[in-house]
């Protein structure tokens, strides 16, 4: 008789656990597919950052050859 009383206690412990620990689970769940989703954001971030300075060294480049050829004009139509 005691032993399935203790059974019986035991599911019943067992269910009202299951019970609480179900919500924790799915938070739990929630807030790892949210960090994972913030870890890919900051991914993208970080790569388009590391393209910033690739990006303004093209434009600087790009600035010198059109001064350079601006420079090339003027002296062409000066010498004409």
């Amino acid at each position: 008789m005691t032993d399935l009383t203790l059974k019986k206690i035991e599911e019943v412990l067992d269910k009202k656990l299951d019970q609480k620990l179900e919500s924790i689970k799915k938070k739990l769940d929630e807030h790892s597919d949210k960090l994972d989703a913030l870890t890919l954001d900051m991914i993208d971030v970080q790569k388009k950052t590391d393209l910033l300075p690739d990006l303004h060294s093209m434009i600087k480049g790009t600035k010198e050859k059109v001064d350079d050829h601006e420079e090339r004009i003027q002296r062409l139509e000066n010498a004409a």
